[in-house]
């Protein structure tokens, strides 16, 4: 019943979407630009606090001007995104540079994402899958994640877009630093029918089923990096972090360090380039006890974070998900 209601709604959709696209006449061509959409929930929020300024950094110096939207509706699912776009607690950042403003949904062409996607043109999309009340299976994200794309390919001069599927991270509760690895390493069962989770086998899952559909679709491991980079702090081979905990905010949210953690993260996979000298891009003073915002970052702190970013994503494990040579 959810694979038919899928394609009835895209179909619903699509004519929602093209209705926009004559209604604000936007066309861009594609050398002179490099334009981005982002569909997700508050760890996409994390996302797209430092990724818009690496973006536009990338653009100028390729001579290119920088777009990019953004769907967002808190604590939710893919899957509750795509079959309610106009839910009226989603909202849209988009930019015509490195920093946006926040618009409800129908104040623009740029959200809901049913308007967006199929509507304009777009280099870069990231999806992001989340779990939440809906119950969405592997299946429901796997068909969710295809419906996207192919509400985006029904544009013809969006045939080149190419696709990420964002996969963020789990809890780490506030006196057990140690519950993150647990939580995240959680084996679970490639199983079509195996409720949505924050774990590293059900995004790799994802992954590997949207790609006999979508080869080409590309997976940024955020969760996986913050994994990695817990397993050295906790090791001793940073100078001023122990554990992921002071990535953190609170128990799921990033911190201004792990805000630019996330961004690099993506930086790699979309731009095919190592993140090692990227610039640090942190906000002093927004402490959340007991997690800490503002840590010092030493040189060699700031050196191995970036360079664990790009171990992780060029692992022979994931480098089939990634698209890294």
């Amino acid at each position: 019943m959810r694979q038919v209601s899928i394609a009835v709604s895209f179909s619903a959709l699509l004519m929602f979407g093209i209705a926009f696209e004559g209604a604000f006449g936007f066309s861009a061509m594609a050398g002179d630009e490099l334009a981005a959409y982002h569909v997700g929930n508050s760890l996409t929020g994390d996302l797209m606090a430092v990724l818009p300024k690496l973006a536009a950094g990338e653009a100028k110096a390729a001579g290119k001007d920088y777009r990019w939207g953004m769907h967002f509706r808190p604590a939710t699912s893919l899957f509750f995104m795509y079959h309610t776009p106009l839910d009226p607690k989603t909202e849209s950042n988009m930019s015509a540079g490195e920093h946006g403003r926040w618009k409800k949904a129908g104040d623009d062409g740029f959200v809901p994402w049913s308007s967006a996607l199929p509507g304009y043109r777009w280099d870069v999309v990231t999806l992001q899958v989340w779990q939440d009340d809906a119950k969405a299976t592997l299946n429901d994200d796997t068909e969710t994640v295809n419906a996207f794309i192919a509400a985006t390919r029904a544009r013809p001069d969006n045939a080149a877009t190419r696709f990420y599927i964002y996969a963020p991270w789990t809890v780490v509760e506030f006196d057990r630093p140690e519950s993150f690895k647990a939580a995240f390493t959680t084996p679970t069962a490639n199983d079509p029918k195996t409720l949505g989770v924050a774990t590293r086998d059900y995004f790799r899952h994802v992954c590997d089923a949207v790609q006999r559909t979508n080869p080409d679709v590309a997976l940024i491991p955020s969760g996986e990096v913050l994994l990695a980079l817990d397993e050295k702090m906790r090791a001793g081979m940073f100078e001023h972090f122990t554990s992921v905990r002071q990535l953190h905010r609170d128990v799921i949210h990033l911190n201004s360090v792990g805000f630019n953690v996330t961004a690099w993260t993506a930086y790699a996979i979309i731009f095919k380039k190592s993140p090692v000298g990227l610039p640090n891009d942190l906000h002093p003073g927004d402490d959340y006890p007991p997690f800490k915002s503002h840590v010092e970052i030493s040189p060699a702190d700031l050196k191995l974070m970036q360079e664990t970013v790009w171990e992780v994503v060029t692992s022979t494990e994931l480098r089939s998900r990634t698209k890294l040579p």
